[in-house]
Protein backbone atom coordinates (compact mmCIF):
# COMPACT_ATOMS: atom_id res chain seq x y z
CA UNK A 1 0.00 0.00 0.00
CA UNK A 2 0.97 3.58 -0.54
CA UNK A 3 1.88 5.68 2.49
CA UNK A 4 0.84 8.89 0.78
CA UNK A 5 -2.44 9.55 -0.93
CA UNK A 6 -2.03 9.77 -4.69
CA UNK A 7 -5.63 10.39 -5.74
CA UNK A 8 -8.41 12.40 -4.10
CA UNK A 9 -12.01 13.04 -5.15
CA UNK A 10 -14.14 15.71 -3.57
CA UNK A 11 -17.23 17.78 -4.20
CA UNK A 12 -16.77 21.47 -4.94
CA UNK A 13 -18.77 23.91 -7.04
CA UNK A 14 -18.05 21.37 -9.76
CA UNK A 15 -17.21 17.74 -9.03
CA UNK A 16 -13.65 16.74 -9.76
CA UNK A 17 -10.95 14.24 -9.03
CA UNK A 18 -7.48 15.61 -8.44
CA UNK A 19 -4.27 13.65 -8.73
CA UNK A 20 -2.04 14.81 -5.90
CA UNK A 21 1.24 14.10 -7.64
CA UNK A 22 2.91 16.58 -9.95
CA UNK A 23 1.37 16.74 -13.35
CA UNK A 24 -0.87 18.80 -15.58
CA UNK A 25 -4.09 20.11 -14.06
CA UNK A 26 -6.32 23.06 -13.51
CA UNK A 27 -4.85 25.65 -11.11
CA UNK A 28 -7.95 25.74 -8.91
CA UNK A 29 -7.95 21.96 -8.55
CA UNK A 30 -4.28 21.98 -7.60
CA UNK A 31 -4.85 24.76 -5.07
CA UNK A 32 -7.72 22.83 -3.48
CA UNK A 33 -5.66 19.64 -3.35
CA UNK A 34 -2.72 21.45 -1.75
CA UNK A 35 -4.98 23.00 0.89
CA UNK A 36 -6.49 19.60 1.71
CA UNK A 37 -3.02 18.01 1.93
CA UNK A 38 -1.96 20.78 4.33
CA UNK A 39 -4.98 20.32 6.58
CA UNK A 40 -5.27 16.55 6.82
CA UNK A 41 -2.94 13.58 6.96
CA UNK A 42 -4.51 11.45 4.22
CA UNK A 43 -2.15 8.51 4.59
CA UNK A 44 -3.85 5.25 5.64
CA UNK A 45 -2.35 5.67 9.12
CA UNK A 46 -3.47 9.30 9.33
CA UNK A 47 -7.05 8.45 8.37
CA UNK A 48 -7.15 5.50 10.78
CA UNK A 49 -5.80 7.64 13.62
CA UNK A 50 -7.99 10.69 12.98
CA UNK A 51 -11.17 8.62 12.78
CA UNK A 52 -10.11 6.35 15.65
CA UNK A 53 -10.83 3.25 13.63
CA UNK A 54 -8.89 0.90 15.92
CA UNK A 55 -11.48 1.39 18.68
CA UNK A 56 -14.36 -1.07 19.11
CA UNK A 57 -16.94 1.02 17.22
CA UNK A 58 -18.25 -1.31 14.56
CA UNK A 59 -21.29 -2.86 16.28
CA UNK A 60 -22.93 0.56 16.68
CA UNK A 61 -21.76 2.05 13.40
CA UNK A 62 -22.90 -0.93 11.31
CA UNK A 63 -26.57 -0.47 12.28
CA UNK A 64 -29.07 2.01 10.82
CA UNK A 65 -26.58 3.59 8.46
CA UNK A 66 -23.22 5.08 9.30
CA UNK A 67 -23.55 8.53 7.70
CA UNK A 68 -25.49 11.50 9.02
CA UNK A 69 -25.37 10.28 12.62
CA UNK A 70 -24.47 12.37 15.67
CA UNK A 71 -20.96 11.84 17.07
CA UNK A 72 -21.15 10.49 20.60
CA UNK A 73 -18.97 8.96 23.28
CA UNK A 74 -20.02 5.69 24.91
CA UNK A 75 -18.48 3.39 27.50
CA UNK A 76 -17.91 -0.11 26.21
CA UNK A 77 -16.94 -3.24 28.08
CA UNK A 78 -15.52 -6.07 26.02
CA UNK A 79 -13.23 -9.07 26.23
CA UNK A 80 -9.77 -8.49 24.81
CA UNK A 81 -7.69 -11.52 23.85
CA UNK A 82 -4.67 -9.65 25.23
CA UNK A 83 -5.97 -7.79 28.30
CA UNK A 84 -9.04 -9.73 29.46
CA UNK A 85 -12.09 -7.64 30.35
CA UNK A 86 -11.62 -4.03 29.24
CA UNK A 87 -13.83 -0.99 29.85
CA UNK A 88 -13.09 1.91 27.56
CA UNK A 89 -14.70 5.16 26.43
CA UNK A 90 -14.92 5.29 22.64
CA UNK A 91 -16.12 7.92 20.20
CA UNK A 92 -18.67 6.81 17.63
CA UNK A 93 -19.18 8.44 14.23
CA UNK A 94 -15.95 10.43 14.40
CA UNK A 95 -16.24 11.12 10.67
CA UNK A 96 -19.30 13.29 11.41
CA UNK A 97 -17.44 15.69 13.73
CA UNK A 98 -17.18 19.31 12.66
CA UNK A 99 -14.02 20.08 14.61
CA UNK A 100 -12.04 21.25 11.55
CA UNK A 101 -14.59 23.68 10.10
CA UNK A 102 -12.80 26.82 11.30
CA UNK A 103 -9.42 25.58 10.02
CA UNK A 104 -10.94 24.75 6.64
CA UNK A 105 -12.68 28.13 6.38
CA UNK A 106 -9.45 29.90 7.22
CA UNK A 107 -7.38 27.87 4.74
CA UNK A 108 -9.84 28.42 1.91
CA UNK A 109 -10.50 32.10 2.60
CA UNK A 110 -7.46 32.94 0.44
CA UNK A 111 -8.28 30.67 -2.49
Amino acid sequence: GATKLCHWCGPTHFYFCQHLWDGPGVVVRSAIAEKIKGLFDLSPYGIETRLKLRNPIYLETASYGHMGRQPQTVTKTFESPYNGKVTQEVELFTWEKLDHVDQIKQAFSTL
